[in-house]
Order: structure tokens, then sequence, then C-alpha cells
């Protein structure tokens, strides 16, 4: 839906969300508390004033473009976009026949026709094209051309898979991969991939796999910050009167409250996890970011167990025959075994890599402990994140864009969103999906 006028009175999270993109363009709206007072709109009528727009203390159209625009030119900025499709990979480089899937190249067409839509200069790897060389060097390709403000767009549709961390720093031990053509790319690859653009370039990524939840990085800090922070939560005592199958939406009774203790406790707990920090140097954008990991890591644990109560009754009627973008376990381990060492080396390898300064957000088909269906066509979050694009119809944001697909999917497999950028970009979010 489109992004609402905001005047003074209005409240909400819209409000919230102004409010924080004024904080990081220099424009004190005060406490970014979702309430449209006198100095939100002074802030509003300040920037308004600066950037050649009606001076009137509204947001609407005009203004909510400027201020979510990255580059100070418009139309000055550059988009590229790479595709990545694998029905099939090399099942001599895996040891083992590898399922083949069925809608992952259409996948990628689709998704570059999208892209080229948008004005993007597309790039697809289908099947032996993306080999984990080929693709680390079409990522680099870009990451030496783009500048700040610039976009990549990145789609990966393919088996998804877990192996055990070779050097032991992941906290689920576990590490999350592509399953490329002739071998995984692990997590932590991407991750040191993003480190190599400039700040400003802004990446937005699709994994329409499994385990694909927080493909796009290490998962370490976000993962403290959870557990940490759901520790205070259970030690504040503020679920005790909240039944948990109530919770299996933000709209249910007690979500509020919920929400209210975590921004409490939230700054001590990023505040103690970075060290060295108080908690009243935690930014807005910062508490926001974890308070969502947490609430979101809540809903999904939730609303599985309301989804095994209702199998228990039969209530729920699955397909008997799902075909899953998995790595079938006993080909996922015996590949890691056969090449432990090459891991290994790749793993201390990126160790050391520099932290993005670009911009990252991830859109996953699922969170890290699901699985991605596939299909005839697409694979099913592809298919549904279509549908909601309608073909560029849809004109909201990509918090919006992420909630109507989840919406439209199984309980099963859940959308994940996930910022690998600390603190995450708020302008960048607000912007309409796929737009240079």
């Amino acid at each position: 839906m489109a992004q609402r006028t905001l005047t003074r009175g209005s409240q909400g999270e819209d409000v919230r969300r102004l409010q924080l993109v004024l904080k990081q363009a220099n424009y004190d709206p005060g406490q970014a508390d979702g309430i449209f007072g006198e100095r939100t709109e002074n802030a509003v009528t300040d920037f308004q004033r600066d950037h050649g727009l009606e001076a009137d203390g509204k947001v609407g159209p005009k203004t909510w473009g400027a201020l979510t625009a990255l580059h100070p030119t418009p139309g000055a900025a550059r988009g590229r976009s790479l595709h990545i499709g694998l029905n099939f990979v090399d099942d001599a480089a895996y040891g083992m026949t590898v399922p083949p899937l069925r809608g992952c190249e259409n996948d990628a067409r689709d998704m570059t026709a999208l892209a080229q839509a948008q004005r993007f200069e597309s790039r697809i790897m289908l099947n032996g094209q993306a080999t984990a060389s080929n693709v680390i060097e079409a990522i680099r390709d870009v990451a030496r051309e783009l500048e700040s403000g610039d976009f990549f767009f990145l789609t990966y549709s393919g088996h998804g898979s877990q192996m055990r961390d070779a050097t032991g720093e992941e906290p689920d031990q576990l590490d999350e991969t592509w399953v490329l053509y002739d071998r995984q790319l692990l997590d932590d690859e991407l991750s040191a991939l993003w480190g190599e653009f400039r700040p400003g370039v802004r990446i937005m990524m699709l994994s329409d796999s499994c385990h694909s939840g927080t493909v796009s990085r290490d998962v370490v800090f976000a993962y403290k910050a959870f557990a940490a922070s759901f520790q205070e939560a259970r030690d504040v005592g503020f679920f005790l009167d909240t039944p948990i199958p109530m919770l299996t939406t933000r709209s249910a009774p007690g979500w509020d409250e919920v929400e209210q203790s975590l921004r409490e406790v939230m700054p001590t707990v990023v505040a103690q996890l970075q060290g060295d920090r108080a908690a009243e140097e935690v930014q807005a954008p910062e508490v926001d970011h974890y308070v969502d990991l947490v609430l979101t890591q809540l809903e999904d644990d939730t609303r599985m167990m309301a989804v095994s109560e209702f199998s228990d009754t039969g209530a729920v009627v699955l397909d008997q025959s799902p075909i899953t973008r998995n790595l079938p376990p006993e080909i996922a381990h015996a590949d890691q075994v056969a090449r432990w060492r090459e891991y290994s080396e790749v793993k201390k390898e990126v160790r050391n890599a520099k932290p993005p300064q670009a911009s990252v957000l991830l859109i996953s088909g699922c969170q890290d402990n699901q699985l991605s269906l596939d299909g005839v066509k697409n694979g099913l979050f592809t298919q549904r994140l279509l549908e909601t694009w309608s073909n560029g119809r849809f004109s909201g944001n990509y918090r919006e864009l992420h909630r109507q697909i989840v919406a439209s999917m199984p309980p099963q497999q859940t959308p994940n969103y996930f910022w690998d950028t600390n603190p995450p970009s708020v302008a960048f979010e607000l912007q309409r999906p796929f737009t240079i």
C-alpha cells in the first residue's frame, strides 16, 4: 500500500521511522516515539526548506521521496543485478547424485526480467555457469564498479544447506551455504564480499533456498543479541502472564507489552555485547534492529508451536510429497567430509575480512531452521514475491513487501528479513523495492 501523508498529530510506526530518517539526515525530531509533534514538524520544515520543497511541515510523496533518496542527484545512481539459478549441479563434484530442482532457472529468468524492468543492468548465471569462483568474481566485479548511492540487486535460487562449522565460531555450530555448481559457498564468504563494496552502496539480496534466513552473513553478533535480550526478557518475567499460543502474530494481545519491555532492556544488552559502550550511546536504529530480531524469532517459534498443535489434531493438511530446496543430509555430510580441509581454509581466509560498509538487506525464502519449497514453475517464495510485486504495481517499502509475502506463505516456511548492517539503513528500508 502507498505511504500515508504524515502531519502534526499523526502517530504510529511510520511516524517513528520518519523520525529515524530525519535523525540520519541530521535533522533532530526529538525522541523517536512515533508521535508527530512540534519538534518533528520543525525538523521536517527545515529539511523541506534545505531541499527546495514547500516548507509546509507535511510529509507527502515528495518529502518521503527526498528523505529516502540516497544519491544527491536524481537518476545518477547506477543499478547492477546478478541472478543465479541452479536446477542441477555437478554430481561428480559432490560425490553422488544431487536431486534436481524444477523452478530455479525460471526464478532467475523472472527476477532478471523484474530487474531489467526496473532499469538494472543485469547478468544471469544458470547451472554450470554458477561455479563458486564465477559467482565470487561476478560479485567482485560489481563491487569494484559501484560507488556510494549505487544499487546491487542479487538473487539466488537453488539448494541451500548447512554444514558443521569448521572453526567453532558459529553459535549454533552450523554454517549456512548456497549449493553452487561445483561446491558450497559459505555465508562467511558472502559476508566477506560485502566488505569489498564502498560505503553508501545499497545491496538487496533475495535467497530462495533452504536454511537461508541469515545466509548473507556470519550470524555471531545477531545471535548473541537475540539470545541475551531474550534471556533478559525471560528474567524480567514479562512473558509469564502471556499465553505463548496467543503470540503467533504481532497483532495478538500481549505483543505491545513484549515490545516495550524489549526496548527498555535492549540498549543495555547491545552495549554489553559490543563492549566499552554505555547504554545511552546505543542508537535507535540499533535498538529497532535487535528488537525486531527477537520479536521475529519469537513470532516464528510460537507460530510453529501452534502449527504443531494443529497438526496433532489433523487440522493442517500439507503436501505429502513436497520438493524442498535442501541438499540431502547424507550428501551434505559426505561433501563436508571429503572437502573438510578446503572449507576450513575458506573460513580462515575470510576470518579477518573487512566488515560491510554498504547497506546489505536480505529477504530470504525461509528461516535458518526451515526448508524452502520448490514448485513446477517457480519456488514458492519467488512465486509469492512476484505475485506481491504484481508487475510493479506494489507501492510499499521493503518491510511491507516482506510482510505481505509472509502473509501469503504457509506457516512452516516463513521468509526472513535480515540486515547485515549495523545500524540498518532506515532510508534504504523505506524506499520502494528495487528502485535505483
